[in-house]
Formats: structure tokens, C-alpha cells, sequence
């Protein structure tokens, strides 16, 4: 990933749940990737996303692919904080969330669906 090079550039990656509507991880300033909406309402789900270096950006629930976008450049300032489970401005997400798990590789699809059985 690209170091930002301007100061409003330096944003947080975050991984979020919008009330109701939709799962979400957004790249700093760079742009958001959304599963379809409505999500699944109370019911368990394996959610995870993939970001690859020239930026292709993949949404995933329970296994299946939910989202995918292109989003280049990816600016993320690796000293900013991360969030996974809140939006700015203090949406939480209302649920559980259990065992968070952060790779240094892509993970293939079939990898993906045998972590969500």
C-alpha cells in the first residue's frame, strides 16, 4: 500500500456494519466497498474482506463473494488507528464479533469459504 503523501489523506481503514443496511470496509479516503443490502438480520455470519496491492478491494458473507470494487490508490497512513466494528462518529455495530483475524497474504476464495463453515 501507498504511504499518504497529504496530511487530509491520512484516514484509518475501517471494517463496519451500517444499521441495518449493509456491511462495509472503507480504504481511508481512497473509497468504500458494500455487500448488497439488506444484510441478514440475526443470524450468525462470517464476514471478511480481501485488499490486494493494486487495489482490488473483495466483500465476502458467510463464504460467498457480497461486494467487490476497484479502488486506486489505496492511501492508508499505516500509523492511524484501525476500526473494525464502528463508523466515525461512534455507530457501533450491535452484535458480536469473534475472532478477528488479520492475514499478511490474499486469501483465496476456497480459503475464504472453509474459514465461514
Amino acid at each position: 500500500m501507498r504511504r499518504a503523501s497529504r496530511e487530509q489523506d491520512t484516514l484509518p481503514w475501517r471494517f463496519a456494519a451500517d444499521l441495518g443496511s449493509s456491511f462495509d470496509i472503507t480504504i481511508g479516503p481512497s473509497g468504500t466497498v458494500e455487500t448488497p443490502k439488506p444484510r441478514p438480520t440475526g443470524t450468525w455470519l462470517h464476514v471478511a474482506s480481501t485488499i490486494s496491492a493494486d487495489g482490488g478491494v473483495r466483500l465476502y458473507l458467510s463464504g460467498k463473494p457480497a461486494g467487490a470494487k476497484t479502488i486506486n490508490p489505496i492511501n492508508v497512513d499505516p500509523n492511524a488507528h484501525t476500526t473494525i466494528g464502528c463508523k466515525l462518529g461512534g455507530n457501533y455495530f450491535e452484535g458480536v464479533i469473534d475472532e478477528v483475524r488479520i492475514y499478511r497474504r490474499i486469501l483465496t476464495d476456497d480459503e475464504i469459504a472453509q474459514l465461514a463453515r
